[in-house]
């Protein structure tokens, strides 16, 4: 499933309601609109140029407050973590994939751009 993506007739962004399955994944396009862009990884990832893929701070504060709550109360995956997690379709979200995400997003950001990814 895709988000929707309401644009005006000059393509500036007018709207966006989150895909069925509570992702944000948009059809193809050549860009992203910057405010657009700007509120996305203010909102998933305020650190996105100034971490390696990962953000050890976002990670324990997402784990305490997990395992206080005794329930998944918090995330603290970075957007490049999601993009893995999306890529990986399907696998189950526990720890263990959660630490292969690491792994993996680290491997990305060596490989590819902030703005690709």
């Amino acid at each position: 499933p895709t988000s929707t993506v309401i644009t005006s007739s000059n393509n500036t962004l007018i709207g966006a309601k989150i895909a069925s399955d509570g992702q944000w994944r948009f059809p193809h396009s050549d860009s992203i609109p910057h405010k657009f862009k700007a509120c996305i990884i203010q909102f998933e990832d305020a650190y996105f140029y100034k971490h390696p893929g990962f953000n050890p701070i976002s990670i324990f504060k997402a784990l305490k407050n997990n395992l206080k709550s005794g329930t998944i109360k918090r995330g603290g995956s970075t957007i490049t973590q999601q993009v893995i997690r999306l890529s990986r379709q399907g696998k189950a979200r526990t720890y263990f994939e959660k630490l292969k995400e690491l792994i993996l997003a680290t491997r990305l950001e060596l490989r590819t751009s902030k703005e690709h990814i």
